[in-house]
């Protein structure tokens, strides 16, 4: 006997399933005296005919004749699975309902529709809305009253269920009422589905624009990884310190140091909301600098404070660089560069001159500045807040003998006191 799991074969192979299908009819015709066993069958064939594929080979392999058996059965599982077998066959078209109405499918169908089994009575009715799909079918199932036998049913049903499918299958044989083929052609010929197509395009061609962008932008970001990667554009430069002399500036008395360490450098991923920013300085002399720091008013930059600042690192041309991912929204930034020079035990913070520095980031992800070192003479005014007062600034040295000459002005008798009387 055919079971539920025999039924789910694969349909990328036919010949397969019609020889199962066959099985399952031969299974059938023995087992008619056993109501469980056709129960058993009536559910493989009706498992096997949900699959679009299947229905033409239960078709071919003679199942309308296991089909008009099912109908005829006493069992009402039997005769619910016979009826939900033939709603799927009405649904391969004209040529499955054809085959349906000359097996007598159509009036089995119409005098179930009147069953006062629940299950029986909404597989019939769903069973006359498939086959009203047909316009032969339709005409067919008008002509033998249909419509009043489900109008008096749909008077006399008490379950929910049922009268909606009572008034769907009403509605599907109106006159005036569209199969769904027609419907399907009229949305397909319709303006609004022609406008409805155009913009689907246009959403998918603006989707795929983005997509290129997106290609472009990640290809931009990995270029820029691999740079950070490559030795040749990351090799520290010198600075002047303990190191081996060149022989070629041996003459001029210059100090060729080793090359410093490379400072560790988070690769991080960019966000979509976040651009990078590379600093270049360009330093015209080192001597006496430890390292040269970033700093600024955001958090990343350290607020101004010199030691939360950024330490900038050498590349191969001997500028300093410094890299900071920054929240897209962001508009302006300001920042200024400071060198520190070791003294002794203690490090010193100097900042560079002139005005802090400002720069509006734009829209693209990857950003970069260059700039040149300013002297620390000049404009000393313009430092950022943590800066040490200038020399006008500071409050002058008063000497004790000058001290004791504003005392004896201020005594009486004298000509502070007089000036006061008048």
């Amino acid at each position: 006997m055919a079971t539920v799991a025999d039924s789910f074969l694969p349909v990328s192979d036919p010949t397969l399933v019609q020889a199962h299908v066959r099985d399952v009819i031969r299974a059938f015709e023995c087992a008619k005296g056993s109501d469980a066993d056709q129960i058993s069958t009536a559910r493989a064939i009706y498992e096997l005919s949900i699959f679009a594929p299947n229905r033409r080979i239960i078709l071919e392999a003679d199942g309308l004749t296991v089909v008009t058996e099912l109908l005829r059965a006493t069992n009402d599982d039997v005769l619910a699975y016979g009826l939900s077998i033939c709603s799927q066959l009405a649904k391969e078209g004209a040529d499955a309902c054809t085959a349906l109405r000359d097996v007598s499918v159509h009036r089995r169908t119409l005098e179930l529709a009147t069953s006062k089994v629940p299950e029986v009575q909404a597989a019939a009715i769903n069973l006359v809305y498939w086959l009203a799909q047909d316009p032969e079918s339709k005409t067919f199932l008008r002509q033998s009253s249909a419509e009043s036998i489900l109008s008096d049913q749909a008077v006399l049903s008490k379950d929910i269920i049922t009268s909606k499918l009572l008034n769907h299958a009403i509605n599907s044989l109106l006159s005036t009422s569209k199969s769904c083929s027609e419907l399907s052609q009229l949305v397909q010929d319709s303006d609004l589905t022609s406008s409805l197509r155009s913009a689907r395009e246009s959403l998918l061609s603006a989707a795929a624009h983005s997509s290129a962008r997106q290609t472009l932008s990640d290809a931009a970001s990995l270029r820029h990884e691999l740079a950070k990667s490559d030795p040749s554009a990351t090799q520290p430069y010198y600075s002047v310190s303990s190191g081996k002399k060149d022989d070629v500036e041996d003459k001029v008395g210059a100090n060729q140091a080793e090359r410093a360490e490379v400072p560790a450098i988070k690769d991080e991923e960019l966000q979509i909301d976040q651009v990078r920013v590379t600093f270049t300085l360009s330093v015209p002399s080192r001597k006496g600098i430890s390292k040269v720091v970033l700093s600024g008013n955001t958090q990343e930059l350290g607020r101004w404070q010199p030691k939360q600042a950024i330490t900038m690192w050498q590349n191969a041309r001997g500028d300093y660089q410094a890299e900071l991912t920054l929240p897209s929204w962001m508009r302006e930034l300001e920042y200024k560069y400071a060198v520190v020079q070791v003294k002794g035990s203690n490090e010193e913070f100097v900042w560079e001159s002139g005005f802090i520095r400002k720069f509006k980031l734009g829209s693209e992800r990857m950003q970069q500045l260059s700039d040149s070192w300013e002297g620390v003479e000049g404009l000393e005014d313009f430092a950022p807040p943590t800066r040490e007062r200038a020399v006008t600034e500071r409050a002058q040295h008063v000497s004790e003998e000058d001290k004791r000459d504003r005392s004896a002005s201020a005594g009486p008798g004298n000509w502070r006191s007089n000036y006061r009387k008048i």
